[in-house]
């Protein structure tokens, strides 16, 4: 689970993967951090804004889990400081010190090269480097958007959700919970 949104009583409660840019918008919209709950919880009044910002950072709004897998081929290292490699709103790779090492993000794989620490002791930074192989495993298929924006990568798709009659089914049943959910909320 990435993204997950539930609507409940007159909020709407927020489940990502931590996102520095996510967090910003948060914030900025007037959402609270629930460190019980680990979600970020909105006012359902602006549920189309919510949206929207998922959208635009994670490519779901959480409903609609989609997703694919893609593996990616690096054309020029990739480097972020003091931090985390992002990429279609998942964190690819994380250091935490010069000398310590990079590490995998969750579902993230290497197949050629991997992830690498560097820079200073006091700038270190976690790098990826040119010729590295990766794939990202249940990508939702509104972030590849954000993979055509990367000119330092190349991608393709390896694989879809099996599209048999039982996951759709089960997709459909998760979907018409969550709307019957919503109208006895709004018919209180």
């Amino acid at each position: 689970m990435f993204v997950s949104t539930q609507n409940i009583k007159n909020t709407i409660q927020v489940k990502t993967q931590y996102n520095p840019d996510f967090t910003e918008v948060a914030k900025r919209i007037g959402g609270k951090f629930d460190f019980e709950e680990k979600s970020w919880i909105f006012d359902s009044r602006i549920a189309n804004i919510v949206t929207a910002e998922l959208l635009s950072v994670f490519g779901t709004d959480g409903y609609d889990q989609s997703c694919v897998d893609v593996e990616i081929t690096v054309k020029k290292t990739i480097k972020a400081e003091l931090g985390p490699i992002y990429l279609a709103g998942r964190i690819i790779a994380q250091a935490n010190s010069r000398d310590g090492g990079a590490r995998n993000g969750e579902k993230i794989i290497f197949t050629k090269k991997s992830a690498v620490s560097g820079g200073s002791i006091k700038y270190w930074t976690t790098e990826i480097k040119e010729g590295a192989v990766f794939r990202i495993l249940d990508l939702y298929e509104g972030a590849i958007k954000f993979l055509d924006e990367c000119d330092a990568i190349e991608y393709k798709i390896i694989q879809t959700e099996t599209e048999d009659k039982s996951a759709e089914l089960a997709r459909l049943k998760t979907e018409l919970a969550r709307i019957t959910a919503r109208i006895a909320e709004l018919e209180r």
